[in-house]
């Protein structure tokens, strides 16, 4: 049977040689040539009578190639697992590893010898006890306020008002070209509609104090903020661009609001306590504003609780100081093609080391803490993202299919596998830390939110840290291409 033996460098690195003698593999080859000779039907010999010889010749190699490197993949699968090694990324061929020609009128044992990156051995230090800054958000009485404003004007009603004109307001206008101080003789006139917190500051300024029924003069290609001669000819003065008229408009307009329309905020009774919060959820302002005030607060909790995670994460990257076989990685990112196209193993392995750090101790924890990620809470969580894409909605059943594809793709399933673990990891380190509570506002919360942002913008490019290897052993080695 094949056998590994094990030839430890130092404690995190060593080579595997691997040897699969001819007796071990030739019943295999055999029977599978075999069977491609009952099967083919080739020109000149009948069904199952063409000779061993052509079908070895057609078939032989790769056959022979697809055996050895099956094998390597199981027995090394097998090793690692019975060892219960970790792995640092996968096993790679020694640097000046034989070529094998496979010859297979000659057969002959195999003899392959592979790399192999070994993780840190540590126990995470440095969580138990420790106080960290938690920051608690003060929400303000005047914020819920304004929830609850906007709330009653998304569910109020549009309606004409008489008094003057508001920020939010819609005015339409019944307006006429001029020549002068009089209106142009067979000049143009439209009625249409602006509102008025689009207009530009100019604009304001005519409009502002004026009710229904006063009369403003404007100039027309000047009224809406960002809006070209192409948009007011079209939009403004209902203008036919496509015929074969291209008629002159002069910039000043009089015109008379027509109307002004305002939304009406939806008064505060049980009708709208139901449509906003759900049926029976709330039946008073004091239940309604209590219940919006913890909806607040759970949102910037969740701010800084990605505070408190990225605050617990670099103290313990910091207490346990790892070290890696940092020439094996660097071999290993251009043997898996976790490399940049534009970067290089030595300027890439600081980044690598550093993602493989929190990776380790991710993983030691959640040993500790028995924290399991089964297929549910994977797809729920994909679930969630497409819930979050479709502005909120969930439409059941028909979200289905969408989950079991990104489920099926590797680094969908990957992201979403990362995501539940950190979550409960996270919950299971907030229970055996110290909070020490500091008091900021809503808008000291949103100055740091918007630093730490800014911090990480753009992005940079880094290769894949998750080199552990999973549980579920690695992929099948590629010895040599046919």
């Amino acid at each position: 049977m094949p056998t590994i033996v094990r030839e430890n460098h130092d404690n995190q690195n060593a080579t595997l040689t691997l040897s699969i003698p001819v007796a071990d593999y030739q019943p295999e080859f055999k029977a599978q040539l075999n069977k491609f000779k009952n099967q083919a039907h080739m020109k000149g010999f009948r069904k199952g009578k063409t000779p061993m010889s052509v079908i070895r010749k057609m078939y032989g190699k790769g056959t022979l190639v697809d055996l050895i490197n099956k094998t390597v993949g199981e027995e090394l699968d097998k090793y690692i697992k019975a060892e219960n090694l970790d792995l640092l990324g996968h096993p790679i061929p020694t640097e000046g590893q034989p070529q094998y020609e496979f010859d297979v009128k000659n057969l002959e044992d195999f003899e392959f010898k592979f790399d192999i990156g070994l993780a840190p051995d540590f126990e995470v230090k440095g969580l138990d006890g420790t106080e960290f800054k938690y920051y608690n958000t003060q929400i303000p009485d005047s914020m819920v306020e304004g929830d609850l404003e906007n709330a009653r004007k998304q569910l109020g009603e549009q309606g004409s008002v008489d008094d003057e004109i508001q920020e939010e307001d819609v005015i339409k206008i019944q307006a006429d070209e001029l020549d002068g101080d009089t209106i142009k003789e067979r000049g143009f006139a439209n009625e249409f509609s602006v509102a008025y917190n689009l207009m530009t500051e100019e604009a304001k300024e005519i409009f502002k104090g004026k009710k229904k029924g006063d009369l403003v003069e404007f100039d027309i290609f000047n009224l809406e903020e960002g809006k070209d001669e192409a948009f007011v000819r079209r939009y403004f003065l209902d203008i036919n661009e496509d015929s074969d008229e291209n008629p002159e408009v002069g910039n000043r307009f009089r015109a008379v609001i027509s109307d002004v329309t305002r939304v009406q905020p939806a008064e505060l009774n049980q009708e709208f306590f139901d449509k906003y919060m759900g049926e029976g959820k709330v039946s008073s302002k004091e239940e309604l504003m209590d219940t919006l005030k913890e909806r607040t607060k759970m949102y910037y909790d969740r701010q800084a609780d990605s505070f408190l995670f990225m605050d617990i994460k670099e103290h313990l990257e910091k207490e346990n100081s790892l070290t890696f076989p940092e020439e094996f990685l660097k071999r290993w990112m251009v043997a898996s093609g976790n490399l940049s196209e534009d970067k290089t193993a030595d300027e890439e392995i600081s980044n690598l080391t550093d993602g493989l750090t929190w990776t380790l101790i991710r993983g030691k924890l959640a040993k500790r803490f028995d924290i399991t990620v089964n297929e549910a809470e994977i797809k729920q969580r994909l679930r969630m993202q497409l819930i979050q894409m479709f502005g909120g909605q969930d439409f059941g059943a028909m979200l289905d299919d969408y989950v079991d594809k990104m489920y099926g793709e590797e680094q969908q399933y990957h992201n979403a596998y990362t995501q539940v673990l950190s979550d409960k990891l996270f919950n299971s380190m907030k229970e055996v830390v110290k909070l020490k509570n500091d008091d900021v506002t809503t808008e000291e919360l949103e100055k740091l939110i918007a630093e730490e942002n800014a911090k990480h913008q753009p992005p940079a490019p880094a290769p894949v840290a998750e080199a552990v290897e999973s549980e579920e052993g690695i992929e099948e080695a590629e010895i040599v291409e046919e």
